[in-house]
């Protein structure tokens, strides 16, 4: 699978529902929160200057910080949504 094909693929599954992750950042250490996909806020400037889907990346607004966030769908260790905890990462 394409890390394009992943991203649509996880904002198929996910939608506009608030969900849990857990995921490794990029100095290691793992991360926890709750984010949303789709939430939109008016822009200044031109906005990213890459499509985040060709790279692998999620946009997603964290709940509790009030931030946008990129996560890295490679990084998921697990994902909860609608009471039920998905495990993403390999034993």
């Amino acid at each position: 699978m394409t890390p394009d094909e992943a991203c649509a693929e996880f904002s198929r599954l996910v939608g506009s529902r608030i969900f849990g992750a857990t995921f490794r950042r990029a100095d290691g250490c793992m991360r926890v929160g709750t984010f949303r996909i789709g939430v939109r806020r008016p822009r200044k400037g031109n906005g990213l200057g890459y499509d985040p889907g060709v790279k692998g990346n999620v946009i997603v607004y964290d709940m509790r910080k009030r931030e946008y966030r990129t996560i890295k769908l490679n990084r998921l260790v697990s994902i909860r949504i609608c009471g039920v905890n998905i495990n993403l990462e390999e034993n």
